[in-house]
């Protein structure tokens, strides 16, 4: 069965990074909310190591898709599965998704390479610089995983609450989200809350939104936006996160009809229509973030200039934080840094 959680023990996503980093020959039984960061983790573990990553959708698999049994000179063998190459003596990163939902013989013949000794795949052995995942939803979301002890016995069990408020708007920045739900996110931060939030999460509207509906919804507003109606796109991202989200989201895609494009701004920064309201504002300034790069951010640091002081510090800050290169290699948001530093 899968432990309950001790709230003191849960870890961030960034302390969840650092853990599996400094301890790379361990198995890590890695849980989260529905959603809630365990992809995102791998694809950071990618990026900070340099190792390819395979993931194991358990919940696909029977014994049979795992390995095969034949017979060579006599000898009773397994063969792996070519397309699981885990057989393959190479450091990286594996990640075994939705483990604890899998049938039982499956986590069986998937058990020889969690083993703490020796450990392999059909009979090969695995490199010792392999990062091993093990992924499952939390016991008290009731979605029926279920780990045995003598698994446990094999493992570190990590919590993770998930990348935090900032965090999350970070990691929206760097992999291109929507500038619509990225606003959204700043502005309405309970949007990130999840059931380890205990009874904020219970009487928020939003506690059917996941992070990684989220991301759906920037996914839909990518492909859809200028090309459905209104309450079509509306209807549209109702049915990826629910209507409470897609009413109360509808503003900010209001907000972002209210704003210049792209292309007004770099023609003309200092003629290009102002936005007139705060969230049209917040909407501006993370598109504009998430489209700065060092060939336009002196036409954009002109246009930030006519904002109120509190948008253009906002954008200056999250630009220092998220896009360093870019903002501190522009004279003008130097220049900027120094005209402001009593805002900072």
């Amino acid at each position: 069965m899968l432990k309950q959680i001790d709230l003191n023990q849960t870890v961030t996503f960034k302390e969840a990074k650092q853990i599996i980093l400094a301890n790379r020959s361990q198995v890590f039984l890695l849980q989260a909310p529905m959603g809630g960061g365990k992809s995102a983790l791998r694809k950071v573990l990618e990026q900070e190591t340099g190792l390819p990553s395979h993931v194991v959708h358990m919940t696909q698999l029977d014994v049979g898709d795992i390995k095969m049994p034949v017979i060579k000179d006599g000898e009773f063998k397994y063969s792996p599965n070519a397309d699981l190459p885990l057989h393959t003596y190479e450091p990286k990163i594996v990640f075994f998704e939705e483990w604890g939902k899998a049938p039982k013989p499956v986590q069986d013949a998937c058990h020889e390479y969690i083993e703490p000794h020796h450990p392999s795949w059909c009979g090969y052995p695995k490199h010792p610089d392999c990062i091993t995942v093990i992924c499952s939803n939390l016991a008290e979301e009731g979605v029926g995983d279920r780990i045995l002890d003598h698994t446990h016995d094999r493992l570190i069990q990590l919590v993770m609450t998930g990348a935090n408020h900032e965090e999350m708007i970070g990691y929206a920045i760097q992999s291109g989200w929507h500038e619509t739900v990225i606003a959204f996110m700043h502005e309405f931060p309970e949007v990130l809350l999840t059931i380890l939030d205990g009874d904020a999460w219970k009487n928020s509207p939003y506690k059917g939104v996941t992070r990684r509906g989220l991301e759906g919804v920037s996914d839909i507003m990518h492909s859809s936006y200028g090309k459905l109606s209104s309450n079509l796109l509306s209807t549209t991202i109702a049915g990826r996160v629910g209507s409470p989200f897609a009413k109360q989201f509808q503003a900010f895609v209001d907000y972002k009809d209210q704003v210049p494009t792209h292309d007004e701004v770099i023609k003309d920064p200092t003629g290009a229509k102002l936005p007139k309201t705060q969230g049209a504002a917040c909407v501006f300034v993370f598109g504009a973030i998430t489209k700065v790069d060092k060939s336009n951010i002196d036409k954009y640091m002109k246009y930030f200039a006519r904002f109120e002081p509190e948008w253009q510090m906002m954008f200056s800050l999250t630009m220092a934080k998220q896009k360093q290169g870019v903002a501190f290699n522009s004279p003008s948001f130097r220049d900027w840094l120094l005209e402001n530093s009593d805002l900072i």
